[in-house]
């Protein structure tokens, strides 16, 4: 027949290419997330590596007149946390959205 009962429910079935194209297209959006989270990922660790590789350059190559090292890995990581904040706040300011938590904070 052409009818299903479902939780009490009587549907008509979906003849099958409808069906199948169903299925591709919930299968193609599946790929298309998965390949943003791998794009979006590699870009984060792609930007990490960088970062890395850059403090590894300040602390290593001597500055100055006296050809001293730079020994406070401590500061750069402030200095680079300084920043993102400051990027963070002008986004949201440039955007318009509100600093304030949407989420509750204790769940």
């Amino acid at each position: 027949s052409n009818y299903t009962i479902t939780k009490f429910r009587y549907r008509k079935r979906k003849p099958p290419s409808l069906q199948m194209a169903e299925s591709i297209a919930t299968s193609r959006t599946a790929w298309l997330s998965a390949f943003w989270c791998i794009y979006y990922g590699t870009g984060i660790i792609g930007m990490l590596v960088i970062y890395g590789l850059l403090q590894e350059r300040i602390m290593a190559i001597p500055y100055g007149q006296a050809q001293q090292l730079f020994r406070d890995s401590v500061f750069l990581v402030f200095l680079n946390r300084v920043v993102a904040v400051v990027f963070a706040v002008s986004m949201a300011a440039a955007k318009g959205e509100s600093l304030r938590n949407k989420a509750p904070l204790w769940k």
